[in-house]
C-alpha cells in the first residue's frame, strides 16, 4: 500500500500536481526527485546528485534496471521528465561506465563516487562530479 502511495505521489509531482507554490526555486527540484526516489521504493541501482561547476542546481537523477535477463535494460529517470532514456553499461575494474545515447559517459565507482564527461542531454559537461547512493538492484 505504502508503493502505491507513494507512486501516486510521484506521479503527481511528475504532472505538477503537488498543490502550493515551492519555498525556493531550487527546492523543487531536490523535493520532486526525492518523491521520485522514494517512490521506486529501492528498485534502482544508484541514486545520483552531480554538482554544477557553474554554482548552478545540481542534476539529480537515478539508474534503473528494467526487465529481465537478457531483456534487462537500465534507464535514466529524472523528477519531471515522463521520459526514460536507455543508456549502456560497461564495466571498467570495479566502477560502471553508464552511456548516454547522446554519447556522454556518467562513470559510477563502487563507493558511489561519480564523474560525468560529454555533453548533451546528459548535461555532463556542466556537472562533472558528485555522490550516488546505491539502491537495491545489482550494478
Amino acid at each position: 500500500m505504502r508503493g502505491i502511495i507513494a507512486g501516486l505521489m510521484v506521479l503527481g509531482a511528475v504532472a505538477g500536481c503537488g498543490g502550493g507554490e515551492p519555498a525556493a526555486g531550487a527546492v523543487a527540484p531536490a523535493v520532486a526527485h526525492e518523491r521520485m526516489v522514494a517512490g521506486l521504493a529501492g528498485a534502482y541501482i544508484w541514486d545520483c546528485t552531480l554538482e554544477s561547476d557553474a554554482g548552478g542546481a545540481p542534476w539529480r537523477f537515478a539508474l534503473q534496471r528494467r526487465g529481465e535477463g537478457n531483456r534487462a535494460e537500465v534507464v535514466v529517470l529524472e523528477a519531471g521528465l515522463s521520459v526514460t532514456r536507455r543508456v549502456e553499461v560497461r564495466r571498467d575494474n570495479a566502477a560502471r561506465v553508464y552511456t548516454m545515447r547522446d554519447g556522454s559517459r556518467v562513470l559510477v565507482a563502487t563507493d558511489g563516487e561519480v564523474q560525468a564527461r560529454g555533453k548533451g542531454v546528459a548535461r555532463a559537461s556542466d556537472h562533472p562530479t558528485g555522490r550516488c547512493r546505491k539502491g537495491g538492484q545489482p550494478a
